[in-house]
């Protein structure tokens, strides 16, 4: 919904496209949602409107279109990404331009600003501080960022799912990707 900028704290929502969701929330029989990898907090303050869905963390965190967040993880296990970050962050060689993001249930290393001979060694660095913590921790990767997120099922289908389930029965439904 925005375009990328060097860091993610930049990233500002159109006002037209804003305008145009507010304007879709306020018809009847229909339901908007948000899903975004941006934590919960960040996804609400970013986009600013009410009566909507938002699914923060890649499907971790919602907020009802009444306001009513719910956490998908047990707050306990984020222990494990507060220690990946401190190992990260105390590897000898630093790496220009690396900026970590903790949202939760996911350490964002974001490498857009690094130059391009050391995200290859990034990568590797990244992969093998990640080795010890398989058990609990998944890898993905998006534009420019590596992720590391709590194991487990949830992502920004099973956030749909569950978003579907609270919709009126009988409530018409489209599904927008091709037969």
């Amino acid at each position: 919904l925005a375009p990328l900028e060097l860091r993610p704290d930049q990233a500002r929502l159109p006002e037209d496209l804003r305008a145009l969701l507010r304007d879709l929330a306020r018809q009847p029989r229909t339901t908007i949602g948000i899903l975004s990898g941006r934590s919960l907090d960040d996804l609400r303050s970013k986009i600013g409107l009410e009566r909507i869905w938002y699914v923060g963390n890649h499907g971790y965190e919602l907020c009802s279109p009444s306001g009513e967040p719910s956490l998908l993880y047990d707050p306990r296990d984020l222990r494990v990404l507060e220690k990946l970050e401190a190992e990260l962050r105390a590897q000898p060689a630093g790496i220009p331009g690396v900026l970590y993001e903790p949202k939760g249930p996911i350490l964002a290393v974001h490498f857009r600003a690094v130059p391009a001979p050391d995200v290859e060694r990034l990568e590797r660095l990244f992969q093998s501080t990640l080795e010890g913590h398989r058990r609990e921790l998944m890898v993905s990767r998006g534009l420019c960022v590596l992720e590391a997120r709590l194991r487990g099922s949830i992502n920004k289908g099973t956030a749909v799912r569950r978003i579907r389930g609270t919709l009126p029965s009988g409530a018409p439904r489209f599904d927008l990707r091709s037969p």
